[in-house]
């Protein structure tokens, strides 16, 4: 599926630009600081033991081809696919440091491979048959995240199956661009149907769109009184903004849990792996295959 253009939680900021080169070029680092970068993540690279480190190496020593070092001060995210010219870029100004030197060498590491993700799943789709991975991790990221404030673990029984069988249906109409109303069935794998809503019409819900999933949530007495912005202001306060696009685009997923693997900086939210370490190995496990 293609990416989303604009990412709603975001205020609508563009989740894939479509900018000639000279446009990025006006936004990029010179060629001294671009040495400085290469130095440093050479570094960092030739020290780490994470299963990127190879492939890091390989594009150090070729100068980054393909990727664009810029300081975008109004983009709010580290990293976005470049569709006019095929790059991936990277977004230094999301560190907060106006000299590269000052970045720590793990963050700037872990920025390079979420734009280099965001390229990758912007290009080529997980496989449809990850559906119930991604969406059962999401699942229990919500119940680990949210269930105590809006009471889900006072009712389990009920509640849990509704989650999941929102989520499934969202995941798949969201992130792999099923058809809303074909999902219903694959959902019914959580142990609820559409007949347990009946004070909630799905098909009056638009799944393709994170709003509609939350207020979904909510309306169903899943999450009851979930709002958006609630949800959104929780995420970040708890694991910063870049988080935000995880829970509306394939792609964000994919990129925000590859580079939080490194577990570096404030940036990316760390321990994700303690959603639930078999599902997440399973998805990491994408992402070695992807950065081959």
């Amino acid at each position: 599926m293609i990416p989303k253009a604009k990412l709603s939680l975001l205020n609508n900021v563009d989740n894939i630009f479509n900018y000639p080169q000279s446009t990025i070029d006006a936004q990029s680092i010179d060629r001294y600081e671009k040495n400085d970068l290469l130095q440093i993540v050479r570094m960092t690279a030739t020290r780490s033991s994470h299963f990127s480190s190879d492939f890091m190496l390989k594009r150090v020593d070729a100068g980054f081809p393909n990727v664009d070092f810029v300081r975008f001060k109004k983009y709010p995210l580290p990293g976005v696919y470049n569709q006019k010219t095929n790059h991936a870029i990277v977004n230094l100004d999301i560190t907060g440091k106006k000299e590269v030197t000052n970045v720590d060498g793990r963050e700037l590491y872990a920025i390079i491979i979420y734009a280099y993700l965001c390229k990758l799943y912007t290009i080529k789709s997980v496989d449809l048959r990850e559906w119930e991975n991604i969406s059962n991790f999401i699942s229990e990221f919500m119940v680990k995240t949210f269930g105590k404030k809006y009471g889900i673990l006072a009712d389990y029984v009920e509640a849990l199956p509704k989650l999941r069988f929102i989520t499934i249906s969202y995941i798949l109409t969201s992130y792999f661009g099923q058809d809303q109303k074909k999902t219903y069935n694959r959902a019914a794998r959580s142990g609820a149907s559409v007949k347990d809503f009946p004070h909630a019409d799905i098909d009056t819900y638009d799944l393709t769109n994170v709003r509609d999933y939350i207020r979904l949530l909510s309306d169903a007495s899943v999450f009851p009184g979930m709002t958006v912005s609630e949800l959104a202001k929780s995420i970040i306060n708890r694991f910063g903004i870049v988080m935000l696009p995880f829970f509306e685009d394939q792609m964000r997923f994919m990129a925000t849990i590859g580079a939080g693997s490194i577990g570096a900086g404030d940036l990316f939210p760390l321990h994700l792996e303690k959603t639930n370490s078999t599902i997440y190995d399973k998805i990491i496990g994408l992402v070695k295959i992807g950065l081959r």
